[in-house]
């Protein structure tokens, strides 16, 4: 009998149990079964080859309440028309002209850090990390200044978050209706974040840029096939509208209908569009930076390596699309970041039907949870799998199984900003190392928890230091 990584405990606390001949199937006994699938080959099926089979279910009832029928929670239709509308938003010509907000959030956050080394005051970094990211998700979202409102709306998201969780993980003790202190707490987050988003949608519809024009219509997302992994190669790329460059996604979920069907969206499908988008995008790409920086920080060797790659490449600008491409080791500790710490650590769906996956009988109704965290830990497919080793990712070597390595999943339901969030970390990562020496003020290995999304555990405070020149 075998057991899952202490790590997810915090979704089962009972003992899960080895199953089937491929091995690295585990069956939770105590209620309602839950398979979890460890195998790459499984997860295949399950993402691409039987998807139709399988949605995003009762798993996901934690996130759905808080977030709505937007484009991370939902199914059917539903989530087929936001897709198709986001899909083009994230092609190389539009992350091209995203570039000046990324510079710009670049510069503020070197000017606040600046000030936080001179006050010689710790800094904490996931918060810190996080501001960063909430304003260039304004940024990009609307083309402003994020202002009260992006963070008005991140606080009342997490306070939402947290009581959704602890619903989840009562195991239905925890009702939505009682009116414990948590639940107070969170209806009114949750009545302060709707109306907050309807002002930026309203303020978003007056604005000439989300006027949609007669006979418009955007390019589709190139065709990945042929892309280095989460690339940044332009080929097939269109080039850029001339409005493109001060058009920001919320604008532009204006501006265009729905390609199939012709129809504009309503308030309430952008009120739920956005929330997704504050959480994968403000979220993830902050947990990814925050684990970047603190496993760069536990390897002299690695920090070294990226300052040397830094100052070659950049000799102290900020990195443009090309230079991206060009920083080959920074994007490798990325990667690697992505397998040790997922943002995402595990995704679940529902059967909709029973079947065989690969000699496993899955029931309809049954949940089916992927753990991309002990994926990216399988023995089979990685070697010293515990160890950060960004090498293992280096041009010479193999890519890595598609399905062992998926911090934005696979098929098609795979993360449409994959190159963006790659984009903004290494960026980000690279100008924070190149200006900033940190150290952390806890020693001690660094640990996780999963609560929807991967955090360190303790939240790292660090002290910043200019790097000298």
């Amino acid at each position: 009998m075998r057991r899952l990584p202490s790590l997810f405990y915090n979704y089962a606390e009972d003992t899960l149990y080895h199953h089937s001949a491929l091995g690295d199937v585990f069956e939770r006994r105590l209620g309602a079964r839950t398979l979890y699938l460890c195998h790459p080959r499984l997860v295949e099926q399950v993402l691409v080859h039987r998807a139709g089979q399988f949605r995003k279910g009762r798993g996901y009832e934690a996130v759905r309440g808080v977030l709505g029928e937007g484009v991370f929670a939902s199914n059917g239709e539903t989530w087929s028309r936001q897709r198709r509308l986001l899909d083009p938003e994230f092609s190389t010509a539009r992350l091209e002209s995203q570039l000046p907000a990324l510079h710009e959030e670049l510069d503020g956050l070197t000017a606040r850090w600046w000030g936080t080394a001179m006050c010689n005051v710790p800094l904490p970094l996931e918060r810190a990390v996080g501001e960063f990211s909430l304003r260039l998700l304004g940024a990009t979202m609307l083309q402003s200044s994020v202002g009260d409102s992006f963070e008005l709306i991140a606080r009342c998201m997490r306070a939402s978050l947290e009581q959704s969780t602890r619903r989840l993980l009562s195991g239905g003790l925890l009702q939505p209706w009682m009116p414990t202190p948590g639940n107070i707490r969170a209806r009114r987050a949750e009545r302060q974040m709707s109306g907050a988003i309807d002002q930026l949608i309203a303020e978003a519809r007056t604005r000439p840029e989300a006027q949609p024009e007669p006979g418009g219509g955007r390019a589709q997302r190139p065709d990945s096939q042929g892309r280095c992994p989460f690339g940044f190669d332009r080929a097939g790329s269109p080039e850029p509208a001339a409005d493109e460059g001060r058009r920001g996604l919320l604008e532009a979920m204006l501006t265009e209908p729905d390609p199939r069907t012709g129809e504009a969206m309503s308030d309430s499908q952008l009120q739920a569009l956005c929330r997704s988008l504050m959480f994968a995008g403000h979220g993830t790409i902050a947990l990814t930076i925050t684990w970047a920086l603190m496993c760069a920080l536990e390897d002299p060797a690695v920090e070294a390596k990226i300052v040397a790659e830094v100052r070659r490449v950049l000799a102290g600008r900020l990195p443009t699309l090309e230079d991206i491409s060009r920083l080959v080791y920074t994007r490798q500790v990325i990667l690697e970041t992505l397998r040790l710490f997922p943002p995402i650590p595990a995704v679940s769906r529902e059967a909709r039907v029973s079947g065989r996956v690969l000699g496993v009988d899955v029931r309809e109704g049954e949940m089916v949870t992927i753990p991309v965290y002990v994926l990216h830990r399988h023995r089979q497919f990685w070697r010293d799998p515990e160890r950060f080793d960004p090498e293992r990712w280096g041009p010479e070597r193999p890519a890595p199984d598609p399905f062992a390595y998926m911090p934005f999943l696979r098929g098609e339901r795979s993360c449409p900003a994959d190159s963006l969030a790659i984009l903004t970390s290494v960026a980000c990562l690279a100008t924070i190392i190149d200006r900033f020496e940190l150290r952390r003020l806890a020693a001690g290995p660094l640990r996780a928890r999963a609560r929807i999304c991967l955090h360190p555990d303790p939240s790292p405070r660090v002290q910043v230091y200019p790097r000298s020149r």
